[in-house]
């Protein structure tokens, strides 16, 4: 089971730019406030409760279109 869940993703420069608790919720790579570029690179801080486990990620997400 999964419990206190928490997704961020952020800009290279710190801007929270998609947050969700919701363990089923997910980022569709959009981001609202500005136009991407053609490869945008993205930082992801994942945290969970998995089975009792504590999981804590970070990682990058990159945007290529």
């Amino acid at each position: 089971s999964i419990s206190n869940y928490l997704l961020e993703v952020y800009t290279r420069n710190g801007q929270l730019v998609f947050e969700t608790r919701d363990s089923n919720g997910f980022w569709d790579g959009e981001y609202y406030l500005s136009e991407i570029e053609s490869e945008t690179t993205f930082v992801y801080r994942l945290v969970a409760r998995i089975d009792n486990d504590d999981v804590k990620e970070e990682g990058f997400i990159q945007i290529v279109r």
